[in-house]
């Protein structure tokens, strides 16, 4: 119904914006950032995969 539809909006709106961010993070890692910040990303992206896969279902 109406309420699905804006619920996966909103899922598509919050992973674009964590993609926005990854964005800038991995800008800031090729411009020498720790790696920690390397493995912090990493793992969000992985996380955010699972979650555009689980949305998809």
């Amino acid at each position: 119904g109406l309420d699905d539809a804006r619920a996966d909006r909103c899922a598509a709106l919050a992973v674009a914006g964590m993609q926005g961010i990854i964005g800038a993070w991995l800008v800031r890692r090729d411009a020498g950032a720790d790696r920690d910040a390397e493995q912090a990303v990493a793992d969000l992206s992985r996380a955010l995969a699972l979650l555009a896969e689980d949305g998809g279902r």
